[in-house]
């Protein structure tokens, strides 16, 4: 399937405008969800091409028991060399981050690094809660992904 395919399925369910992304595709992934923000994401894992060992799933829930997909996910990490990071836990409560509390002592963006060294090299895709997304693109900016290649899917209703 191709990319701007792909991206109207994204499209279907945010509002994410399909034409933004389709252009600048690179070959490798980071996508990032939380909570219900898994669905698109689910979709896109199933639709774009993508090499194995060339995308990153980060999925942020709040227990280790609750992700959604959890073994589709497990499944596609051994079917398509999908690396998958799993970060349960609640939120920091004392500043805006996409990590989860136990982590609140490092940076966002130094963790993004960590989790992913190369990131400025990928395409991210982000879906989730508004505040848990913005910190997501504030992280992903100083860890320097260009901003063109950040695809933020915001639920729509």
């Amino acid at each position: 399937m191709t990319m701007t395919t792909a991206m109207t399925t994204l499209d279907s369910l945010t509002n994410v405008d399909p034409s933004a992304a389709a252009g600048c595709r690179r070959q490798r992934l980071t996508m990032m969800a939380c909570g219900v923000g898994i669905t698109p994401i689910r979709a896109l894992l199933d639709e774009l091409d993508y090499s194995p060992a060339e995308a990153v799933l980060i999925y942020r829930a709040t227990t280790e028991q609750g992700p959604t997909f959890r073994h589709e996910l497990d499944m596609l990490a051994v079917l398509h060399g999908i690396r998958v990071i799993y970060l349960p836990g609640h939120r920091c409560p004392d500043r805006p981050s996409w990590l989860p509390e136990r982590f609140s002592s490092l940076l966002d963006d130094v963790a993004l690094r960590q989790i992913v060294p190369d990131i400025a090299d990928h395409d991210v895709f982000v879906c989730g809660p508004e505040a848990w997304m913005e910190a997501v693109r504030d992280a992903a900016l100083l860890a320097g992904v260009p901003s063109e290649q950040l695809h933020m899917a915001r639920l729509t209703w």
